[in-house]
């Protein structure tokens, strides 16, 4: 499908979003809290669906 924009001719994007829709979905988008206080803040409500999330500690390098 083609439509007219800016005085030619440019196919559609069937599905595409705008990055304003992208941004509502993030701001609107439902978190799975994990009732730990300090985690929800550093995952910034909580971890979020359908996503992967690895949580792990830094590197610790002990010298003698």
């Amino acid at each position: 499908m083609w439509f007219h924009r800016y005085g030619f001719f440019v196919p559609s994007l069937t599905g595409a979003k705008t990055a304003w829709d992208l941004l509502e979905y993030e701001k609107n988008r439902k978190k799975i809290v994990t009732s730990c206080a300090e985690l929800d803040m550093i995952l910034e409500g909580g971890f979020c669906p359908k996503e992967v999330t690895e949580i792990c500690k830094a590197a610790a390098i002990f010298l003698h």
